[in-house]
């Protein structure tokens, strides 16, 4: 067993639960120490420990390098690392403004929101006015009622 290989490169998430990983034996201790039982059943930390297992039975550079991957796209994935966009001097973009499409933007509480649910934060007024347009009562004339 390989376990002491450094991965390809060094991963330290900015959040979540786990720790600075730089070897295999490192990442090891991260999904299984690190991690709550209940995330490595979904499918990217079972495909990265798969992956990681193989690299250290094998040892090969090329498992350790996707397993690596795997292991960041993992983090990715539950949002604990964001990778700054880095735009090099000798880019086109130099000397411009950066381009929208490299500044990250957040969303909004209501877009996090599942779609149910985002109705709740309307405007009550905007809900009454939808419910005047949206009404199907005709008015057949004046109504008595018994007053008893």
């Amino acid at each position: 067993m390989f376990w002491t290989k450094e991965l390809a490169y060094t991963i330290t998430p900015r959040g979540g639960p786990m720790r600075s990983m730089g070897t295999l034996i490192d990442a090891n201790h991260a999904l299984s120490k690190d991690l709550p039982l209940a995330y490595l059943r979904r499918k990217h930390w079972l495909e990265a420990g798969n992956l990681l297992v193989e690299a250290a039975t094998t040892g090969d550079d090329a498992a350790i390098e996707l397993a690596t991957e795997k292991l960041l796209y993992a983090i990715e994935h539950e949002g604990w690392m964001t990778r700054p966009v880095l735009i090099p001097e000798m880019s086109s973009y130099a000397g411009d403004e950066v381009p929208s499409e490299f500044i990250p933007r957040r969303k909004t509480r209501s877009e996090n929101l599942p779609a149910r649910r985002v109705s709740f934060f309307r405007p009550r007024w905007r809900q009454l006015e939808m419910a005047v347009v949206e009404s199907t009562v005709k008015d057949e004339g004046s109504f008595l009622a018994s007053a008893r």
